[in-house]
Protein backbone atom coordinates (compact mmCIF):
# COMPACT_ATOMS: atom_id res chain seq x y z
CA UNK A 1 0.00 0.00 0.00
CA UNK A 2 1.58 3.52 -0.76
CA UNK A 3 2.02 6.29 1.62
CA UNK A 4 3.30 8.96 -0.05
CA UNK A 5 2.49 11.70 2.68
CA UNK A 6 5.38 10.97 4.85
CA UNK A 7 5.09 7.44 4.61
CA UNK A 8 2.29 7.37 7.56
CA UNK A 9 -0.42 8.43 5.74
CA UNK A 10 -2.57 7.73 2.50
CA UNK A 11 -3.93 9.79 -0.32
CA UNK A 12 -6.88 6.99 -0.81
CA UNK A 13 -10.14 6.83 0.40
CA UNK A 14 -11.01 4.97 3.74
CA UNK A 15 -13.06 2.55 2.05
CA UNK A 16 -9.75 1.80 -0.56
CA UNK A 17 -7.25 2.25 2.16
CA UNK A 18 -9.62 -0.59 4.16
CA UNK A 19 -9.58 -2.92 1.23
CA UNK A 20 -6.32 -3.11 0.82
CA UNK A 21 -5.37 -3.15 4.59
CA UNK A 22 -7.45 -6.56 4.56
CA UNK A 23 -5.73 -7.82 1.54
CA UNK A 24 -2.23 -7.07 3.13
CA UNK A 25 -3.28 -8.58 6.18
CA UNK A 26 -4.63 -11.75 4.52
CA UNK A 27 -1.40 -12.26 2.65
CA UNK A 28 0.92 -11.94 5.66
CA UNK A 29 -0.96 -14.48 7.30
CA UNK A 30 -1.86 -17.11 4.01
CA UNK A 31 1.47 -16.92 2.20
CA UNK A 32 3.78 -15.75 4.74
CA UNK A 33 2.37 -18.14 7.22
CA UNK A 34 2.42 -15.45 10.05
CA UNK A 35 0.06 -17.06 13.15
CA UNK A 36 -1.07 -14.05 14.87
CA UNK A 37 -4.86 -12.19 14.39
CA UNK A 38 -3.35 -9.07 12.88
CA UNK A 39 -0.02 -9.22 11.90
CA UNK A 40 0.44 -5.51 10.47
CA UNK A 41 -0.89 -4.09 13.49
CA UNK A 42 1.07 -6.49 15.77
CA UNK A 43 4.59 -4.71 13.62
CA UNK A 44 3.23 -1.19 14.35
CA UNK A 45 2.84 -1.47 17.96
CA UNK A 46 6.43 -3.19 18.50
CA UNK A 47 8.05 -0.33 17.87
CA UNK A 48 6.25 1.61 20.63
CA UNK A 49 7.84 2.01 23.67
CA UNK A 50 5.10 3.13 25.91
CA UNK A 51 3.44 0.06 25.86
CA UNK A 52 5.34 -2.96 27.92
CA UNK A 53 7.69 -5.37 27.83
CA UNK A 54 9.92 -5.44 25.38
CA UNK A 55 10.23 -3.43 22.19
CA UNK A 56 12.04 -2.50 19.12
CA UNK A 57 13.16 1.01 17.65
CA UNK A 58 16.27 2.02 15.51
CA UNK A 59 18.27 2.00 18.91
CA UNK A 60 17.37 -1.62 20.07
CA UNK A 61 15.49 -3.65 21.87
CA UNK A 62 14.25 -1.89 24.58
CA UNK A 63 13.26 -3.15 28.02
CA UNK A 64 10.19 -0.94 29.11
CA UNK A 65 9.55 -2.32 32.58
CA UNK A 66 13.19 -1.74 33.39
CA UNK A 67 13.33 1.25 30.92
CA UNK A 68 16.48 0.61 29.35
CA UNK A 69 17.90 -0.79 25.95
CA UNK A 70 19.53 -4.22 26.47
CA UNK A 71 22.77 -5.51 25.54
CA UNK A 72 23.74 -8.64 23.84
Amino acid sequence: MELPISGLMSTFSAEEVASQYIKLNDFCKNVLGSQLDDPLMTLSFMSLTVVPHLKINDKGLFDVDSFCFLDY
